[in-house]
């Protein structure tokens, strides 16, 4: 962010804008929806513990909202600033294609997530690497096209803002309740 204000681009440039937020709401609905089921049931634990009756929802929806301004916070805005407004909108314009910027900031999002994926899962390296290979690459091509079309973060810091709930109830109860 320091960054780019000392290169005078503007808060808009930087997809901090509240210009469309309507559709850039919309947008992040329609795409949070498609990947709530398969987040909270194969992804993460989310639909499980529900399910199984170990969280009751009157505990869950509280901890799901903390914990989705937690991530905002945490993850979302700061990633998403970081990979898709500032370094796939330099690699785009240094490769001359929206594609090449799309594909490396994907990998780089994934390779960043090896260490929390081998801690969080209990994998090793390269099981870590295969499942952010499959999961958190193709992820950072998802939020990559969906900053590369409304040029907003928004939609970016919801969608993984919320997948990230999603797939964490547990830190979600445990950070709400201790």
């Amino acid at each position: 962010y320091v960054f780019l204000r000392l290169r005078k681009h503007t808060l808009s440039s930087m997809g901090l804008s509240l210009t469309n937020w309507r559709l850039n709401l919309k947008v992040a609905g329609i795409v949070l929806a498609c990947l709530v089921i398969p987040g909270a049931f194969f992804v993460g634990d989310t639909g499980s513990v529900i399910l199984s009756g170990q969280v009751r929802l009157s505990q869950a929806i509280p901890a799901l909202l903390i914990y989705f301004i937690h991530n905002v916070v945490k993850a979302g805005l700061p990633e998403e600033f970081f990979f898709r407004a500032f370094l796939q909108s330099r690699l785009s314009q240094i490769l001359k294609s929206r594609l090449g910027g799309i594909l490396i900031q994907s990998l780089l999002f994934g390779l960043v997530h090896i260490p929390d994926v081998m801690q969080l899962h209990n994998l090793t390296p390269l099981e870590a690497f295969c499942r952010v290979c499959l999961l958190h690459a193709i992820l950072g091509i998802l939020f990559g096209v969906l900053w590369g079309r409304t040029r907003s973060l928004i939609p970016g810091v919801i969608v993984h803002s919320g997948l990230n709930t999603l797939n964490n109830l547990g830190a979600a109860i445990s950070l709400v309740f201790g």
